[in-house]
């Protein structure tokens, strides 16, 4: 047998027999909430206060480890455990939203590539040890739910340690001067493009095509503050960034909460996407910008 599958037997058994709490637990850890929320406001907040390209690498990580994963889910097309051995007794929750192939965990490679991009960034101890705990946890809950085999992680970790390299050393490139610039965020567009024609073409899922709208969002909101807003931190108090930060989540939670109640959650993908990384890297820096020339912060 594969050790692998063997390997999901004996995390099968020890969930069985331990109380479904635990199982709700890796269930509410594996949810969108952490996956696809939080990196996103965890880019947000270093973008709006920590720095552009702190907030920028865990934003192109997102939407680049979500791509790639993607796309090699679309070319692999492996099964999912259960289909691979009937005698894997997944999740059923887990199960009933793990629709697209098994290899590689597109939860793994958005993870360990945004949180791990975190917890170099971060100033506090607290938050790199969050940061590590996140990215750890993750992959396992997707293991313990029995979703994906250690394959499927193993790909996923690459998949993450790549792009986010990458990025460690292509964002601060690109920030020297104007044609770096340019270049990077015309490579990333080429990319990201390049990348929805070939899902559009290869997957028999629509859905999975939902999610390049992000991309193509963010792509448009850096060029959008490149060329108009020219974002800078500034220094202000604590109460005026808790404002400004409640204030900006809100207008994220507005971003995807209207066509989520409106369109559902798939075109909320799309639709939501799309808007919401404009809205972080270009609309709201350009609020704060004016928020700051207003009350002559330097």
């Amino acid at each position: 047998m594969d050790p692998g599958l063997d390997i999901l037997h004996i995390l099968q058994d020890f969930r069985l027999s331990m109380p479904p709490s635990v199982e709700s637990f890796f269930l509410f850890l594996s949810s969108p909430a952490f996956y696809i929320v939080l990196p996103i406001i965890i880019g947000a907040l270093l973008f709006w206060f920590s720095g552009k390209q702190k907030g920028e690498i865990v934003l192109l990580n997102f939407v680049a480890a979500m791509a790639v994963s993607r796309a090699v889910k679309v070319t692999v097309k492996q099964p999912r455990p259960w289909v691979l051995d009937p005698t894997i007794q997944p999740s059923e929750a887990a199960k009933s939203t793990a629709t697209s192939y098994s290899l590689p965990s597109g939860h793994t490679s958005i993870a360990v590539s945004t949180y791990g991009a975190f917890a170099m960034l971060a100033s506090s101890r607290i938050f790199k040890v969050f940061a590590i705990i996140m990215a750890v946890m993750i992959p396992f809950a997707r293991l313990y739910l029995n979703v994906h085999t250690p394959l499927d992680i193993a790909v996923g970790v690459i998949i993450a340690v790549a792009v986010c390299v990458f990025n460690l050393k292509a964002v601060p490139w690109s920030y020297r001067d104007e044609r770096n610039r340019s270049i990077f965020l015309a490579g990333y567009l080429v990319f990201f493009v390049i990348f929805a024609v070939y899902l559009a073409i290869a997957s028999d899922n629509p859905s999975s095509f939902n999610f390049m709208w992000m991309a193509v969002g963010l792509v448009a909101g850096l060029f959008i503050e490149e060329k108009y807003v020219h974002y800078e931190v500034r220094k202000r108090s604590f109460r005026q960034n808790l404002v400004i930060g409640i204030a900006g989540l809100l207008l994220l939670g507005m971003m995807t909460g209207i066509p989520y109640l409106l369109l559902g959650f798939d075109m909320t993908i799309a639709v939501g996407g799309l808007f919401s990384m404009i809205t972080v890297t270009a609309l709201y820096p350009y609020l704060i910008k004016r928020y700051d020339e207003s009350h002559c912060i330097d």
